[in-house]
């Protein structure tokens, strides 16, 4: 798709919530539900998002983070005006693949969905630390997942792709069809508590494991075919990419003192602890209702 179609509908979508800066924010406020509910919430809690003093977070994103946390500022920049200085020949010309590669990306809807996990996770009086920040990232990681599979036209998978670290557009179809089958909410909480597995460094699931998770949060054994598609909701989670799970803990353990010791003990037990703990099924029903719109 060309530029000039896309920056044209870029300045068209600017609903009140919208980052102007922000290539395509208009567009997933206006047709993403997922990606304006985060929105939304994220404002409520009297956040913002800012071009300001980001140098350090432009530079070393993954270390920001509760730097997000002391400011009430989600860092950006302005990654529009780069496109208009081109000039008007230029956008009728180019198209979007040419220019995707090495394009500088804002990552609020990951950032915000940070921010809406952790002012829930806070309330549910999760004693880990390790497993509340795991299950903030994991909340930010499913979430994106259940936003891509909203983006079913060119338009919106360009500014979807724009915004976000998951495209696996090839895959919505199928994720849709599991979730029209077993519902937004299961699916949903299937699928953070398997990036959860992931982000644990959890390569798969055992099959005593799976079928102990898939019990809980359907709250029946699954039948062959079933099991099968659910499969598929975990084969995603455990696709997030090793560099960016190992990049992320590791900063995260190091700048809040977090010990491998703890987390190696947590890695073997969570699950169990879970599933038996009356509070997870609590903790997944706010978090998933956050999209309830």
């Amino acid at each position: 798709m060309k530029l000039i179609k896309l920056l044209d509908l870029h300045k068209a979508c600017l609903p009140v919530h919208a980052v102007s800066h922000n290539f395509g924010d208009g567009f997933l406020c206006q047709n993403n539900k997922v990606y304006a509910a985060i929105r939304d919430r994220t404002l409520k809690l009297g956040f913002t998002y800012s071009e300001e003093n980001n140098l350090h977070a432009m530079v070393l994103p993954f270390a920001y983070l509760e730097q997000i946390f002391k400011t009430q500022k989600i860092p950006m920049m302005n990654n529009v005006s780069v496109f208009e200085a081109l000039g008007s020949k230029a956008l009728q010309e180019i198209e979007w693949q040419e220019v995707e590669m090495g394009y500088k990306r804002n990552y609020l809807f990951h950032e915000s969905c940070h921010v809406v996990a952790r002012d829930i996770l806070q309330k549910m009086n999760i004693d880990n630390k390790i497993l509340s920040l795991l299950l903030e990232e994991s909340f930010a990681n499913v979430s994106e997942l259940f936003a891509m599979t909203l983006a079913d036209q060119e338009a919106h998978q360009i500014f979807f792709s724009a915004n976000s670290y998951t495209i696996a557009f090839e895959d919505a179809d199928r994720l849709n069809q599991i979730v029209k089958k077993f519902g937004f909410d299961k699916c949903f909480q299937f699928t953070l508590l398997a990036y959860l597995h992931s982000n644990l460094l959890h390569p798969t699931y055992t099959d005593k494991d799976f079928k102990a998770l898939t019990k809980f949060i359907f709250k029946k054994e699954l039948t062959q075919p079933e099991a099968q598609q659910i499969g598929f909701l975990a084969e995603m989670a455990f696709s997030l990419d090793e560099g960016f799970k190992y990049a992320t803990r590791g900063l995260h353990f190091k700048l809040n003192d977090y010990s491998e010791a703890d987390f190696n003990q947590l890695k073997k037990s969570y699950l169990s602890q879970l599933i038996a703990s009356p509070n997870t099924s609590n903790v997944l029903d706010s978090l998933s209702k956050v999209f309830y719109i």
